[in-house]
């Protein structure tokens, strides 16, 4: 059986100066290997940091009471 492990990084910039057709990209550094690794909304490119993890994006909103 294949497990994942996944990791979360709040590490996560806007990239003001990519203008992509890949929609809104971001730089997320990894909380392990520190690599920063360029990730968009409908990025083609590789995602991989030199640990082994592949990237995405997903945002959200919480609400708190």
């Amino acid at each position: 059986m294949d497990r994942k492990m996944e990791i979360e990084s709040r590490d996560i910039e806007f990239d003001h100066d990519a203008n992509s057709d890949a929609g809104d990209c971001y730089i997320v550094t990894c909380p392990v290997c520190f690599n920063k690794i360029r990730i968009a909304q409908y990025g083609w490119w590789e995602k991989k940091c030199s640990c082994g993890y592949m990237w995405s994006i997903e945002i959200k909103a919480i609400g708190e009471k």
